[in-house]
């Protein structure tokens, strides 16, 4: 069991619902799906997300709604942003699962 601000470490393609006041970027909800591209390795790293809006102008990956995740609405895979590793805990952060390896690859393509 993981203490709920004890840090871990996510999975490239894992979507996660975060709490944005941890995430580099500024946001107007305070929890957003994010997808991780990537976890470095290091004491003082920064995971890079991409985070899901369902605004479907934004440009982006676009993406079917996904029960299974939480998403009940298509929307659009659309901002870059990152993580410091420090915040990446249970008490931020709640895993729903992984992202369709196709749209995972888009996201990746475009973003990574």
């Amino acid at each position: 069991m993981i203490a709920v601000d004890e840090p871990f470490r996510p999975l490239p393609g894992e979507v996660y619902w975060i709490e944005t006041r941890i995430a580099y970027r500024a946001d107007v909800k305070p929890n957003r799906p994010a997808v991780v591209l990537a976890v470095p390795r290091g004491a003082f790293v920064r995971y890079p997300v991409v985070t899901r809006t369902t605004k479907l102008h934004v440009p982006g990956v676009p993406h079917a709604a996904s029960p299974a995740l939480g998403l009940l609405v298509p929307g659009v895979w659309a901002h870059l942003t990152s993580v410091e590793a420090s915040s990446w805990t249970p008490g931020a952060v709640r895993r729903a699962g992984l992202l369709e390896p196709k749209v995972f690859a888009a996201v990746q393509e475009r973003f990574g």
